[in-house]
């Protein structure tokens, strides 16, 4: 399976991914976890899904606007300004 990358609706590429998340708690948006490099870009809204979207939705998630809601707590190691 592959896990896609979007940035405003368009698919910037996937990367491989077999087997479960070890650990649900440890997961990084905008790092690696093996090395000091960071993503630097600005990220204003992220979701996940505990299944695989198909064209269709993945599409009308877009079209539609995506609600600005969090129903989970996250943590960041970075400073973050607002």
């Amino acid at each position: 399976m592959a896990v896609p990358w979007f940035g405003n609706g368009y698919e910037l590429g996937s990367e491989p991914h077999a087997g479960q998340v070890s650990d649900p708690t440890l997961e990084y948006i905008g790092w690696s976890g093996w090395s000091s490099e960071y993503f630097e870009i600005n990220i204003d809204d992220v979701q996940m899904f505990n299944k695989a979207l198909n064209e269709h939705q993945r599409d009308a998630m877009f079209q539609d606007g995506i609600p600005h809601t969090i129903s989970a707590n996250l943590a960041s190691r970075a400073e973050l300004s607002f």
